[in-house]
């Protein structure tokens, strides 16, 4: 945490309740949650970045745990809820894990997302709000530059109080460079081990990580995915995916088979989705804009051209000028809905399709074309009322209810995926863009049309004031040097393999636990679909396939633990407000 647990304490209890969550919303760093038990009043106050948890409030009980299982093996009888269950499972194209920011698959029971408050007054929830936006919030930090600075500034006082080292996951990338460099000017560099994965993105990777090493003086450890091969990380993985909804494609996950010590592993994931820059789109465009004359000048094939086209109207959708024009809102949907067959424009621009498309692709106004057999407007509507209680009157504005949507979508998603479990030893995953200050200076920060051609010019503009280099010249390969890179995936369907069984429609929790005949049947045929789909070998095998199976067992394995375990998991505990 930013500060000593007792500090932190004595500064609640010592300020009002806003001044205090006016603090933690400007400069809390670090995954935790506070607790305050009275004799009538429980509150629970989460950090901006808590990796998330879940409140079940039903038959006379409330319960509320990190955990998923902790919460489901709570409940007297667990039943689906079919609209988040059938967005869970159908893979919307462009969403970032196909999952609600507030409701789970799991009737009654709802996200304990980061940077909130939820009050319990005699087991009933009375209120719950996030305090990202208030009345009285502080100045945020008035440059990027400040706001890294800060927070790894709090980071090394942590480290060098306890007298620890770190942990970096090194993509390559500008973020991870910025958060290693800032560290750097702190503490020792040999008190920050480095690490960078093999994977398939050829655009951040050891292809980019070892000349940036080289150029600036580090050294950096490669890891490949061999480990996870292995019967032990499978076991682990298994463990996992049986406590909570797990993405066992993190890549932070290779670091399984391997003892790095009781580290923090700083991440810098999520930097992106807090500039508001389109996720999807590859970062090969360095500080140079996206349609600069450079970039329009160099030789690229029609595939690349129509990338970088996309990528600018896509990062255009998070400007201003598209925030307040509702008619640039409907040609720009209509654009992107002709280039992607799964996508369809919403049919109510402004406000109202800003919400649903960010809930359903990540894009306003952008739906993924469902096939469940549900009403998609309706089903949205229904998680937007939630979320716009939650953020409460202070998101009245397009740009702040663009920022809290991605905050509490792609960030706290992705965060809690990867950050709720340690790794062997103790070690535990720490995204850094989910902290105070960095929250703080983008969360409702006006983005102009440059941001759109240069999505991340701060960030770069850092990066280059720490080295007195352009990015683009520290990762530009070596001549003389093999570039250190590994295209071979890792076989990922030895889990699946072993258990294939949980797919069987005979065989599942799942199916039973849902209410409605119409939507067990569709989600009975999305089983069978899926056995057939699944692994490489199959004809009908589709990444849509080999990704659902993953998605299946994850909610199989949390209904068999939950069962089993009869009110506590193996390895936590859950807690239940009466």
């Amino acid at each position: 945490m930013h500060v000593d647990q007792d500090d932190l304490t004595a500064t609640y209890r010592r300020q009002s309740l806003d001044e205090f969550l006016a603090g933690e919303a400007r400069h809390a760093v670090g995954n935790y949650v506070m607790v305050d038990v009275g004799p009538r009043l429980l509150r629970i106050i989460t950090a901006p970045g808590y990796c998330g948890g879940y409140v079940y409030c039903g038959n006379g009980k409330a319960v509320a745990s990190t955990l998923l299982v902790s919460t489901l093996a709570e409940i007297p009888q667990i039943e689906m809820d079919g609209f988040p269950l059938c967005f869970f499972l159908q893979i919307a194209p462009k969403s970032s894990f196909s999952q609600l920011p507030c409701s789970t698959p799991f009737r009654d029971v709802r996200t304990l997302p980061p940077a909130s408050v939820f009050e319990f007054e005699d087991g009933e929830l009375t209120s719950c709000y996030s305090y990202l936006l208030t009345s009285g919030r502080l100045p945020p930090p008035k440059s990027f530059a400040e706001a890294i600075d800060e927070v790894t500034g709090r980071l090394a006082h942590r480290y060098q109080a306890q007298g620890k080292s770190t942990s970096l996951m090194f993509s390559g990338g500008v973020d991870s460079l910025v958060i290693y460099l800032s560290l750097r000017e702190k503490m020792d560099a040999k008190d920050i081990r480095v690490f960078t994965m093999d994977h398939r993105n050829k655009t951040n990777g050891p292809v980019r990580a070892f000349p940036a090493a080289r150029k600036l003086g580090f050294e950096i450890e490669r890891v490949t995915k061999q480990a996870l091969k292995e019967q032990a990380a499978i076991d682990t993985i298994k463990e996992m995916l049986s406590q909570d909804i797990v993405s066992i494609g993190a890549l932070h996950y290779a670091l399984i088979g391997r003892d790095i010590g009781a580290r923090d592993i700083l991440h810098g994931q999520n930097m992106d989705a807090l500039a508001n820059v389109n996720m999807t789109v590859l970062h090969a465009n360095l500080e140079k804009g996206y349609l600069s004359k450079a970039k329009t000048r160099a030789p690229k094939t029609p595939a690349e051209a129509n990338r970088q086209f996309t990528g600018f109207l896509g990062n255009l959708m998070f400007s201003e000028l598209y925030l307040k024009d509702v008619t640039f809102q409907r040609e720009t949907a209509d654009f992107f809905a002709s280039l992607n067959p799964s996508t369809m424009p919403d049919p109510d621009p402004g406000r109202a399709g800003i919400i649903r498309g960010m809930l359903s692709t990540q894009h306003p106004n952008l739906l993924t074309k469902a096939s469940y057999p549900l009403d998609q407007i309706e089903g949205l509507d229904r998680e937007a009322a939630i979320f716009s209680r939650f953020v409460g009157e202070f998101a009245t504005q397009p740009r702040h209810v663009l920022d809290v949507l991605r905050f509490y979508t792609y960030s706290f998603l992705a965060n809690k995926r990867n950050s709720t479990f340690p790794l062997p030893a103790g070690s535990r995953t720490l995204f850094v863009a989910m902290s105070g200050p960095i929250a703080s200076y983008f969360v409702g920060r006006p983005r102009g049309l440059s941001r759109a051609t240069q999505p991340k010019r701060e960030i770069y503009g850092t990066a280059r004031q720490l080295t007195g280099k352009n990015f683009s010249d520290l990762i530009a390969p070596d001549d003389d040097v093999e570039p250190q890179w590994q295209t071979e995936g890792v076989d990922e369907d030895a889990l699946v393999r072993a258990n294939l069984h949980y797919v069987e429609p005979a065989n599942s929790r799942v199916l039973p636990a849902i209410e409605d005949a119409t939507i067990r049947a569709y989600v009975e045929r999305l089983y069978r679909d899926t056995l057939g789909s699944c692994l490489p070998e199959r004809p009908g095998c589709t990444p849509e396939g080999r990704s659902r199976v993953r998605r299946i067992l994850n909610l199989e394995f949390l209904l068999e633990r939950a069962s089993k375990s009869g009110g506590t998991s193996e390895g936590s505990r859950g807690s239940a407000i009466s």
